[in-house]
């Protein structure tokens, strides 16, 4: 994937999804995070019985050469969503940066839902 940062050009190694699935680890370890939202996809491959790919609910592209990542979420009922989109924001990038080497210019949370307790998610 080539990118820019700092207005240097350059390409890191890890592919599309290995960065995908960086993010969801990432966001999946926020408290207030129920899970990441695979939306249609991923109650298909569930009900097919196929373990769905680690980067589900993420994409990654890239916007005027630098580095964009869009992630889905349920959140857990009684959870302060701002603050709950800044620290998945926060450890998004630190994970990436250390995983890839580069910040990504934007990272988008999408909330897509929200879960009771006892409810099923």
């Amino acid at each position: 994937m080539d990118i820019k940062n700092n207005e240097k050009s350059f390409h890191i190694a890890a592919s599309e999804d290995e960065i995908a699935a960086c993010a969801a680890n990432a966001a999946r370890s926020v408290s207030g995070v129920a899970e990441i939202y695979t939306g249609f996809s991923g109650s298909i491959t569930n009900l097919l019985g196929m373990e769905p790919s680690e980067g589900q609910g993420v994409k990654v592209g890239t916007k005027d050469g630098e580095l964009t990542i869009d992630v889905s979420i349920i959140a857990e009922y009684g959870v302060r969503i701002p603050q709950l989109a800044w620290e998945i924001q926060k450890t998004v990038i630190d994970e990436i940066k250390e995983f890839a080497g580069v910040s990504p210019a934007e990272v988008n949370i999408h909330v897509q839902g929200v879960v009771a307790p006892g409810e099923d998610k």
